[in-house]
Order: C-alpha cells, then structure tokens, then sequence
C-alpha cells in the first residue's frame, strides 16, 4: 500500500496551495453565522486563508469571503475574525508549533 495523499487547498487571497492543517478555514455554517473553524471539519460552506499576515488581513477588506461563502458577512462576524487573526498572528510570530490549537 503506498503512501497517503495530502489534500491540497488553495488560499482564496494570494491562492498558495497547502494542506489543511497549514490554512486556517473559515465556515459559514447552516444558519449563516460565519466564523474561524480550526478542527477543519464544521458544517458548511468553506474557505481557506493562509498564516501570511497580508492575507489574514486583505481577505475581510476586499470581500474574499463574502463571494466565496456566498452570503454578506455582518460586521459582529467581520470582528470576531479579525480577533481571532490578531491570536493566530502573534501565535505564528512567537513560532507556537501548532497554532490552531492555541487560538480559541
């Protein structure tokens, strides 16, 4: 049996190609609250950003989300995002090995 093959996906700002555990992943889920999904496997529509500081940035300023969940993501979602990339940045910058688990 040879070897697992990684699922790649793509960041929907700068479209670097990675494995899910390297992307954070946000969800719209079902009833159409939008938020960070670091376990990868909420309910929903996806969308994958990568750890570069200028794309947590750009992707809530330029609408990336809004287009690729299909849905217009509220101001309380946009706040709740943009903390949560302020955690999952300082953690990458004090070089935490698994920064998913250290951002609540």
């Amino acid at each position: 049996m040879g070897p697992r093959q990684v699922s790649l996906r793509s960041c929907v700002v700068c479209s670097t190609r990675a494995s899910k555990g390297e992307l954070v992943r946000i969800v719209r889920d079902p009833a159409g609250f939008v938020y960070a999904d670091p376990a990868g496997n909420g309910p929903g529509r996806g969308a994958y950003v990568c750890l570069k500081e200028r794309c947590l940035n750009v992707v809530l300023k330029k609408k990336k989300l809004d287009y690729r969940l299909k849905v217009h993501i509220g101001q309380e979602d946009v706040l709740s995002l943009e903390k949560y990339f302020k955690k999952l940045y300082s953690g990458v910058n004090n070089n935490i090995t698994d920064v998913h688990s250290e951002v609540d």
